[in-house]
C-alpha cells in the first residue's frame, strides 16, 4: 500500500495569484503525487498486486473562491486517480481517492496568500481523515469521503451547481 498525500495551500483571487504560486500549488500537490504514483507501480506490478490510496481534497470536486490554485491541484490529483483505475485494471492494483474537506492541520497555518485564513465549513479532525484512509486500506474503494458534508458538497454540486454557487456566494467566502 503507498498512501500519497502532498498539500500546500495558497489563499488568494485567481485575478491576482501570481503564476509562480499556481506552478508551486501544482509542483507539489499533483506532480508531488505522480512522482510517488510513478514510483509505487513498478512495484506493484512486480507484486501482482497493490493499492494506491491518493488523497485529494473535495474542493478537487468543487472549486471555492480564493483557493482556485489549490482547488485545481487537487482537481488535477482527481484526475490522475480517474485514469490510474482505468490503466490499471487487471492488474491487482487497486486506486482509492480520499477527499476530505477542511482538516484541522498545521495546512491552514503554513498556507500563504493575503486571503490565508483557519479551517472553514465541515471541519474535520486529522484522525478521521486517517480513519478513512484505514477504512479504505481495508475494503477498497473507487471514493472515500471522510464525512457527510464533504459528500454532500460534492454531490449537490454535481446535481446543482447553480445552489452551490448561491450557498458559496451567500457564506460570505471572499
Amino acid at each position: 500500500v503507498t498512501v500519497l498525500n502532498a498539500g500546500r495551500g495558497h489563499f488568494e483571487p485567481i485575478e491576482t495569484t501570481p503564476p509562480e504560486r499556481v506552478r508551486e500549488m501544482l509542483e507539489v500537490n499533483f506532480l508531488g503525487v505522480l512522482h510517488g504514483v510513478q514510483a509505487a507501480i513498478p512495484i506493484f506490478r512486480a507484486r501482482g498486486a497493490g493499492q494506491i490510496v491518493l488523497v485529494g481534497s473535495v474542493v478537487g470536486k468543487r472549486a471555492l473562491p480564493s483557493l482556485g490554485a489549490y482547488s485545481a491541484a487537487k482537481a488535477a490529483v482527481g484526475s490522475l486517480a480517474e485514469t490510474l483505475r482505468i490503466e490499471l485494471a487487471g492488474s491487482g492494483i487497486d486506486v482509492t481517492l480520499v477527499l476530505p474537506g477542511s482538516t484541522e492541520t498545521e495546512f491552514h497555518g503554513a498556507a500563504s496568500g493575503p486571503r490565508r485564513r483557519g479551517p472553514l465549513g465541515w471541519v474535520q479532525s486529522a484522525d478521521t481523515g486517517a480513519g478513512a484512509i484505514a477504512r479504505a486500506i481495508r475494503r477498497p474503494r473507487r471514493e472515500v469521503y471522510p464525512t457527510p458534508g464533504a459528500w454532500a458538497m460534492a454531490v449537490l454540486n454535481e446535481l446543482a451547481p447553480g445552489v452551490v454557487d448561491w450557498a458559496v456566494r451567500r457564506a460570505g467566502r471572499p
